[in-house]
Order: structure tokens, then C-alpha cells, then sequence
């Protein structure tokens, strides 16, 4: 038997009990349409048991306020503007108050912000960053309602809506491939869904019989406001190699971009005899000339199914994890052609 208060979840009261884990959620933020005998039996198994919420109080409902938290990392990128402006208008539609909390990639405060939904601030939280450890997110996905906007935590089980980055990649260097470009490099990253796109990149090649090269791999990270000048100098980096690539792939349409200005300081021609394909589809991947091929998400749906699925966490108290992938489109421009 397990006695240990921190490590007692809501999904082992249930198993004990012999109910669902929306009924034991339910009997813990006291909503309605629970028996008494059950809330008796759940209360004893809570006791029993040691189990104790992340604040160490109960949450009553009444102490909850109408209101839920978005968490982004930043807001220079203009990716979350339009997710963001769908989430708000799908809530306000049914009566709820949103807050925005801008974490810096700071883990303190992103920490302060899961806090604040464990102290009752807020009905529910979502979430565009993700810098705390899996097991603490894990507890905050088990326990409380929280969505995961495009984004991927190894190790963490909890709901989220997201494109399929490693499936888009893949699609991606597969064009370029088919392009005639065998010589294929990637500006990647450090955190969950670049790790899912270097995997699509990789699978790709192998898939067509190309030859791993980790000099093509750049390992980007990500500093808001250099993003054009890092994006030059992994560029200028990936060039001077001893086998440089024809084409490169970037999991950042900005670090696309800088690439691209770079290659074309350099006599380069951007299109003709160097790929680049960005990702996130960016407004000034259209603006910049050559114009730069991108994968895009659907922005508007993003936000309104991250909206629906929080609201039935907080309707039911069913945090049972779902994970929605939605359509994504490689949209050809200059730079690939």
C-alpha cells in the first residue's frame, strides 16, 4: 500500500475505490452528481491513503475564480497572436476571464503560474511553454485542468493539441529530396517538438538512403530578438563545412530567413541552387525575397480546440490525457522552387 502523500495521485484513489478518476475529481473540487456513499468512500481512501493535493489544501469550488491563464514564453513571436486571440474568444464566449502570464523561459516563473492554478486563482491553465521537469507536470496534468499548446515534453503524459511536427519535417525534407538535393542540413533545437522535427528530418534521409551527416545538425538556441542574425551565422557555420549542404531546413522560420540572407550575401541563389524551408509559417516568411517555404499550422483551429478541451476538463474534472493532432500544410514558396 502506498503512504506516501507526494506520490499518491488522484488516479491511485480511483483505482482503490474501484471509480473513475472524474469521479474522485469531482468529489475533491465538490461538484455535484457524486452519491454520498461515494464521496464518503473516496474521502476514507484519500485519508487512508495519505493523498494530499499539490498545495496541500482541498480546492473548494467556491473559491475558484472564473477566470483561466494562458502561459507563453514570449510574446515577440507572432505564431501565438492569433492562437492566443481564437483561445480568448472561445472562452469569453462562455463566460470566462483570461489572463495572460509571459514566463520569459524562465522556470520560476512558470512555476509561480502552475502555483497560482493549484491555489484555486484560476479554473485551468494553457500552456505554449513547457521548461519545468516532466514528473512536476505530470502531477499538475493528473490533478488539475491544463492543455498543452504545440508543444512536446519527453516523459509527460497530458493533454495537448499540436500538428505532428516529426510527420511535418519529415513531408518537408522529403520535398527537397525529390528536389534533387541529396546535401540536406537542419537548424534544430534543444526542446521537446524540435527533437520530433530532427527525428522527421533524419527519417527522411534514411528513408531515401541518404547518409547522416552530423555537421548538418545545428542545435539552436533559442535567444528572442537574434533569431535572424543566429539564423545567418548557423548558415555561415553549415557552409564552411567540409561537405556543405545544398538545402537547409530549420524548425524556426526566422532562423530560415537569416539563413537565407546569408546565402545571398554570399552570391547565392536562394531557390535555384540552395533550398531553405522554415517552419511555423511566420508572416515575414511571405514578405522576405525570396519569399520563404514554410510548414503551417492552423492557428485558428489550434485555439479553439486547446479552448474545448480545457472546458471539458473543468465541465467533467476528467484530466484523462488526450492528445489532438490537427492538419498541417507545406506551403511552396521562392525558396524551394
Amino acid at each position: 500500500m502506498r503512504n506516501s502523500g507526494d506520490s499518491v495521485t488522484i488516479k491511485d484513489i480511483a483505482a482503490d475505490v474501484g471509480v473513475s478518476v472524474a469521479t474522485v475529481s469531482r468529489v475533491i473540487n465538490r461538484l455535484p452528481s457524486v452519491s454520498k456513499g461515494t464521496v464518503a468512500k473516496v474521502q476514507e481512501a484519500m485519508e487512508r491513503l495519505g493523498y494530499r493535493p499539490l498545495n496541500g489544501n482541498y480546492p473548494r469550488k467556491a473559491s475558484l475564480q472564473n477566470s483561466i491563464l494562458l502561459l507563453l514564453p514570449t510574446i515577440s513571436n507572432p505564431f501565438y497572436s492569433t492562437v492566443v486571440g481564437a483561445i480568448t474568444r472561445s472562452m469569453t464566449l462562455v463566460g470566462y476571464d483570461v489572463e495572460l502570464c509571459v514566463s520569459d523561459y524562465s522556470m520560476a516563473l512558470e512555476k509561480t503560474a502552475f502555483q497560482r492554478l493549484v491555489e484555486g486563482k484560476y479554473r485551468g491553465l494553457i500552456s505554449f511553454s513547457a521548461e519545468l521537469p516532466a514528473e512536476y507536470l505530470q502531477k499538475i496534468s493528473d490533478n488539475y485542468p491544463y492543455v498543452m499548446v504545440s508543444h512536446h515534453v519527453e516523459g509527460l503524459d497530458a493533454t495537448c493539441v499540436s500538428i505532428d511536427d516529426q510527420k511535418a519535417m519529415y513531408e518537408a525534407t522529403e520535398y527537397l529530396i525529390q528536389q534533387g538535393h541529396t546535401k540536406l542540413a537542419l537548424i534544430s533545437g534543444t526542446k521537446g517538438g524540435d527533437v520530433l522535427k530532427e527525428r522527421g528530418f533524419s527519417q527522411a534521409k534514411q528513408a531515401y538512403g541518404l547518409e547522416a551527416n552530423p555537421a548538418h545538425i545545428v542545435r539552436s538556441i533559442r535567444q528572442y530578438g537574434f533569431e535572424f542574425e543566429m539564423g545567418s551565422l548557423y548558415c555561415e557555420d553549415l557552409l564552411n563545412t567540409d561537405d556543405p549542404p545544398t538545402a537547409i531546413l530549420s524548425v524556426f522560420d526566422a532562423f530560415a530567413i537569416g539563413a537565407a540572407k546569408y546565402a545571398l550575401s554570399k552570391g547565392i541563389r536562394v531557390g535555384r541552387e540552395f533550398g531553405i524551408i522554415g517552419f511555423d509559417n511566420a508572416p515575414f516568411s511571405k514578405i522576405f525575397s525570396p519569399s520563404i517555404s514554410s510548414v503551417a499550422h492552423p492557428l485558428n483551429e489550434l485555439g479553439i480546440t486547446a479552448a474545448d478541451l480545457l472546458l471539458n476538463q473543468i465541465q467533467t474534472g476528467d484530466y484523462t490525457p488526450k492528445r489532438v493532432y490537427l492538419p498541417h500544410e507545406l506551403i511552396i514558396r521562392d525558396s524551394s522552387q
